[in-house]
Formats: structure tokens, C-alpha cells, sequence
């Protein structure tokens, strides 16, 4: 049977909540705003549209996507407890082995090289991504520290 993906997103949240019962652990959702999503819209233009009816995990990250998702699973609202917090991308070398690091191992940034070299356009493409990798750098030429901004949510049960 097809599920929409919009009800996929719902049935997460039950799974999260579910999650959350059994270990009792803190519920962490995926970045709103992060080196990733920024390299990402920088990489877009050189990636495939996704399939028709595709929802961006990203949208994990917007505070009224979630509450509306553990919403519908029937969670209640002030046992959702949305909060900005800070990761760093730290790395000893400048910003551009940290890209380097992500074109090797980290997937949408493999796949944008990957469709980007397709169209011979990968050159250009890691320029894109070297300006963003230095412009977002806060630690200087030789090393890196790259702040990613991203949405915690915690769900506790009643």
C-alpha cells in the first residue's frame, strides 16, 4: 500500500515517540541549519531533482514541523521542548581539507560531485563549496570551525 510522504513524517513521530518510552532518552532531530544544508544549497544546482513528492528530512529542524508531527502522534504540546544548540565542525587543517573530507565520505556532498562531474561542472562546484567553507569558517586559514546550527527537540512522556 503507498504511503503519502507527508504520513510518513507523521508515522516518525510515532516511532520517535515509541523510541522515546523505551529508552527514555532525550529525542535529538535533524539539523535546521548546518554545514550540510548550506553546502547543500549551494549543491542543489548541480544535483538531480529529488522524486515528486519527497519530503527533506531537513524539515525535521523547523520548530512547527515537529510540534505539528509529535502533534499528530499524539503527543501533547508542552511535553515538546524545541531548543537551538551549536554544533562545530572542527578540523586541525584549513577549510578546504575539511571539504575535501566531506567530498570523500559525507553523501550529498559525493553525490553533488558525482552529478556535478556529469555535466563537467565539478570544477565549479567545488569552488562554490570552497568559498562557503571559508566564508562560514570561524578559526582562521589553518585550521577550521565551522558552527552548525541545528533544532533539539525532546519528547517526554507523561
Amino acid at each position: 500500500m503507498f504511503e503519502s510522504p507527508r504520513r510518513h513524517q507523521f508515522s516518525l513521530a510515532k516511532t520517535g515517540c515509541y523510541l522515546k518510552k523505551i529508552e527514555g532518552g532525550a529525542l535529538v532531530r535533524r539539523p535546521r541549519k548546518h554545514l550540510g544544508s548550506t553546502e547543500g544549497s549551494a549543491a542543489v544546482r548541480y544535483t538531480p531533482p529529488p522524486p515528486e513528492g519527497f519530503i527533506s528530512p531537513v524539515t525535521w529542524g523547523v520548530e512547527d514541523n515537529v510540534r505539528e508531527r509529535f502533534g499528530a502522534a499524539g503527543v501533547s504540546a508542552e511535553n515538546i521542548v524545541c531548543e537551538r544548540a551549536t554544533y562545530f565542525f572542527r578540523s586541525p587543517g584549513p577549510p578546504g581539507e575539511l571539504l575535501q573530507t566531506f567530498k570523500q565520505y559525507y553523501g550529498p556532498t559525493m553525490n553533488a560531485f558525482e552529478a556535478a562531474s556529469k555535466d563537467d561542472k565539478a570544477e565549479q562546484l567545488e569552488t562554490e563549496l570552497t568559498k562557503l567553507f571559508e566564508d562560514y569558517n570561524r578559526a582562521g586559514q589553518d585550521s577550521t570551525e565551522i558552527p552548525a546550527t541545528y533544532l533539539r527537540v525532546v519528547v517526554t512522556k507523561p
